[in-house]
């Protein structure tokens, strides 16, 4: 195939370039489905896959269970052209024509505890999420993750998906199509929820991304996770409506930053 040979003269060797072209047509994927699906064998995969983790071209994930069992997720391709583009000015326009064409399918069945690393990785798996939503999003975020995720989300709200949002700081609420709501600003809305993002898709995913280092996010279809993440977003999103209807008053009673309230918990 022309797209390997183009991928071996960036140092991909042909496992490697197999590996990676099966993980960009379906993610997340154990070694044993990376085989079947790439044509490498099993013992090769599971030599291959640290030398691809190790270039973060790929993304280990686990399930949680006490087993560990290991699924893998590919470097977006657009991340990958951005770094090969760096050191390397040829043959882009092949990969890209490649690339553009495959059409990812997203697992399914996120009914165990995923974990993802790699920033990039989980945004680009968030966008993915953001277009497969149906009938809801549920979200809250910083501007900097909503601006990344901006072209998706409204997408999402111009085919009928009702999203409902908060954002811990003001930058991007103007940006909003639909009735969204702004956190209280202070001192503890950084202490309590700096690189956090939460967000319920269609009331059946729950999505949670930490930006501290390194990021990392995980993903999951968990009844319980999904309504505790629900009522999280949404308990914030009332006690911020009260605080804008009732600021005054509550400032009165608990001090300008609510100290009294917070220090309590």
């Amino acid at each position: 195939m022309e797209i390997i040979d183009v991928l071996k003269r960036y140092n991909f060797s042909e496992y490697e370039a197999k590996i990676y072209l099966a993980l960009l047509k379906q993610s997340p994927m154990n070694g044993n489905n990376i085989a079947v699906q790439s044509g490498v064998p099993s013992a090769k995969v599971y030599q291959t896959l640290p030398k691809l983790i190790d270039r973060d071209v790929v993304f280990l994930m686990n399930n949680g269970t006490p087993s560990g069992q290991k699924f893998y997720s590919p470097l977006p391709w657009k991340e990958l052209l951005k770094n090969l583009k760096d050191s390397h000015k040829d043959n882009m326009g092949k990969m890209e024509n490649y690339f553009k064409n495959i059409q990812p399918r997203i697992e399914e069945d996120w009914s165990r505890l995923y974990h993802m690393e790699g920033y990039e990785a989980n945004v680009d798996l968030l966008k993915q999420l953001i277009n497969k939503a149906e009938q809801s999003i549920l979200f809250s975020c910083w501007s900097k993750e909503f601006l990344l995720l901006k072209d998706e989300f409204e997408s999402a709200f111009n085919k009928g998906v009702d999203i409902k949002s908060i954002l811990f700081d003001p930058k991007g609420i103007q940006e909003f199509l639909w009735e969204g709501f702004g956190h209280h600003q202070g001192r503890f809305t950084n202490e309590r929820h700096l690189g956090e993002l939460v967000a319920v898709f269609d009331q059946e995913t729950v999505f949670v991304l930490n930006m501290e280092s390194p990021p990392h996010g995980i993903i999951s279809s968990h009844a319980a996770l999904v309504k505790v993440a629900e009522n999280y977003i949404r308990h914030d999103i009332y006690i911020n409506q009260v605080i804008n209807d009732f600021g005054d008053v509550m400032k009165e009673k608990y001090g300008d930053e609510f100290e009294d309230l917070l220090h309590k918990f």
